[in-house]
């Protein structure tokens, strides 16, 4: 593939005429495609951690491991992972890790048209909506992934491949013997240790080809981006390239030199106003000096890791309205330092939350 095709196709993953800004909590905000974010990896790690805790017996599959058989590390452009349960390990999943999942926090569910086939996990939501937004700048809104897992229940069928009693996914319809999942082993990808398929590399090369060598950028239905004859290490260059090229890990009309000056004052608090931009805030922060943020309401809570990138020692005390707000904050409890509530019933569920997550994660 000549290198200017390359270049073009990678060029039309993102928003043309758009300098983008990164973050932990929406990824690039100049791309089109879906992003599996810093945030989400972070929320990930708790919800499979609960799942080890619980002894529940899962394989991560699918997308994820494309991933791991590219490079060991989660694809850019993936925004949920995929896990399999077999009949031996539903009891232990339904009974027991699902009231931790529940009690922690996290919105889990049978999907209505596929009931008895699985489970989603969630959290980071917004609303009901995927495209819900909050406000990066004061001209321009991102959107935050969900942090979404699904489970697949999965069975096998009297010639030996695998099936989902619910007939959904991907995989319920493909041809993998059963040998090729079971008994499984444990492969670290990003900085997650899990259970995959005990032949994965044959499983990902039956299910989506050379992945190594042809890059495919698929999600909910559309097709981004199709690189064939492309080894993948060139194009993981020439990406980052690009994004190192159109993009910046700073907020709008902040400068590196501003940072690097940053000397907070403990005693000074920044209270901000709600609705205010992310952009804004880093802003008010700097001009401050502030040791301390004080954010005004649940939406801003996304950006608390963000803050800890940035600002470093930075105090995070956060706002909860509504039960949602609470489970999110609790989600993010490794960057915000206090909480303010509005209700009784949302400290409640945030003190539900955290509880739950100690008792099985730790400290």
């Amino acid at each position: 593939m000549e290198q200017i095709t390359l270049d073009a196709q990678i060029a039309s993953l993102f928003m043309p005429e758009e300098r983008g800004v990164f973050t932990c909590a929406a990824g690039y905000s100049h791309a089109r495609y879906e992003q599996y974010t810093e945030l989400s990896q972070h929320v990930h790690a708790q919800m499979l951690g609960i799942l080890d805790a619980c002894s529940v017996g899962y394989y991560l599959f699918a997308g994820s491991m494309v991933g791991y058989v590219r490079n060991r590390k989660m694809p850019y452009w993936m925004d949920d992972l995929d896990i399999m349960i077999f009949p031996d390990q539903v009891r232990q999943f339904e009974d027991v890790a699902l009231p931790v999942l529940r009690e922690t926090g996290f919105n889990c569910w049978e999907p209505g048209p596929y009931k008895g086939g699985g489970f989603h996990m969630l959290s980071m939501q917004q609303g009901n909506s995927r495209t819900l937004s909050i406000p990066l700048s004061d001209s321009r809104q991102v959107s935050v992934p969900w942090a979404q897992i699904d489970v697949f229940y999965s069975i096998v069928d009297d010639k030996g491949f695998i099936r989902n009693p619910g007939k959904w996914g991907l995989y319920h319809v493909k041809e993998v013997p059963a040998d090729w999942v079971h008994p499984g082993r444990f492969v670290e990808i990003g900085d997650l240790r899990v259970r995959a398929f005990s032949r994965l590399e044959e499983d990902i090369r039956k299910e989506y080809g050379d992945v190594v060598n042809n890059i495919v950028i698929y999600s909910h239905g559309s097709t981004f981006l199709r690189a064939n004859n492309t080894p993948w290490p060139k194009f993981e260059r020439e990406f980052l390239r690009f994004l190192q090229q159109t993009s910046s890990s700073l907020p709008e009309g902040i400068e590196q030199s501003a940072l690097d000056a940053y000397a907070p004052d403990p005693a000074r608090t920044y209270r901000c106003t709600e609705k205010q931009s992310f952009s804004s805030i880093c802003r008010g922060i700097l001009e401050e000096r502030a040791g301390t943020v004080r954010l005004a309401d649940g939406e801003q809570t996304f950006w608390a890791m963000d803050f800890k990138r940035l600002f470093g020692t930075l105090r995070v005390e956060g706002t909860a309205h509504s039960l949602l707000q609470a489970q999110r904050a609790a989600h993010l409890r490794a960057f915000v330092d206090a909480m303010e509530f509005t209700s009784d019933e949302a400290w409640a569920e945030h003190d539900r939350c955290v509880a739950g997550l100690r008792r099985v994660l730790g400290h």
